[in-house]
């Protein structure tokens, strides 16, 4: 199934697709049906026939077309649906299967389409970024492991969800600063950072100083960062393929910066747990929302055991 996205980009080869969509056909009844000329259908199924998006049959002289399979049929369903439904209607699960849709077909005009609409509702901010731009995420990740796309699909659709993270953010008021800074990076090896870039957007509109390192950070110049901005929380995300980085740079903040309250998220404490078991963390957020929750009650257990009360910066934390 891997092509069937590269075929469904192309204008011309998305509408025989469609056509077949609705049952077998010849060149002739494609010709017909698509108003593209023949040499043009006849080349385009040639290419699909390749990447066995469709199949022939002969009957008598008659070559028939068809798709090639129920997954087939079910990505060209999905893709003329959500190319011509209206946005009326707010159902984030929904919304998110149409974005990881378009951003695997490269449509970054229609992903803005869903993002526009989705902030036009006045949708909390995290509801946004948990349900849709999470959900739709995951979404591609699952069709890049089942090789339903390939790297340059699951790419395209990363970028594309990046630059719709600036418009979110952009759309968004800021609170008044709470005093509090936050330094985010990927650690050494991890270049996954659009969940890390939601918290980080998402922090910012809470009132935070926020120093968004991005991927790959070297552990010297993430620990060097940390001291610089005198962080109050520092979030490390690791990969599946950086735990022995992230390992290290844990090991490093924690030394160096014991007062800093240190969280670890990412895929790689997900996928393997138990090699981070043993590390010093104060949490482990799995979630957008989780870490929200989870960072608001350490503000407010630190302030507690120094205070014995709550602190004003900590309540504004939690009521944004």
């Amino acid at each position: 199934m891997l092509p069937i996205y590269q075929d469904l980009a192309i204008d011309s080869r998305r509408a025989v697709l469609q056509e077949l969509l609705l049952g077998p056909k010849t060149v002739s009844q494609l010709v017909e049906a698509t108003g593209y000329k023949q040499p043009n259908v006849s080349n385009h199924l040639a290419k699909m026939r390749e990447h066995d998006s469709v199949r022939v049959t002969r009957d008598g002289r008659l070559m028939i077309y068809r798709l090639a399979g129920p997954e087939i049929a079910e990505a060209v369903r999905m893709a003329g649906a959500v190319r011509s439904q209206v946005l009326t209607e707010l159902n984030l699960a929904e919304l998110a299967e149409r974005f990881a849709h378009f951003g695997v077909m490269g449509d970054e005009t229609r992903c803005a389409d869903v993002i526009d609409f989705v902030l036009r509702t006045g949708q909390p901010v995290i509801e946004v970024y948990e349900d849709l731009i999470s959900r739709s995420m995951h979404l591609v990740g699952r069709m890049y492991e089942q090789r339903a796309i390939d790297e340059a699909q699951e790419h395209a659709a990363s970028e594309i969800t990046e630059r719709m993270l600036a418009r979110i953010s952009s759309a968004q008021l800021p609170a008044r600063p709470n005093g509090r800074t936050a330094v985010l990076g990927c650690a050494a090896n991890n270049w996954h950072t659009i969940g890390l870039r939601m918290l980080a957007d998402y922090l910012r509109q809470q009132g935070w100083k926020v120093v968004f390192l991005g991927a790959n950070v070297p552990t010297e110049a993430f620990s060097r960062s940390v001291g610089q901005h005198q962080a109050h929380v520092v979030m490390v995300s690791s990969s599946a393929e950086s735990i022995q980085e992230a390992r290290t740079l844990i090991k490093e903040l924690k030394s160096t910066y014991p007062s800093a309250i240190l969280a670890l998220g990412g895929s790689g404490p997900l996928r393997a747990p138990e090699r981070f078991e043993d590390l010093p963390v104060d949490f482990r957020g799995f979630s957008l929302r989780d870490t929200a929750t989870q960072l608001t009650s350490w503000l407010e257990g630190k302030t507690n055991r120094t205070s014995g009360s709550r602190s004003s910066e900590t309540a504004e934390i939690e009521a944004g």
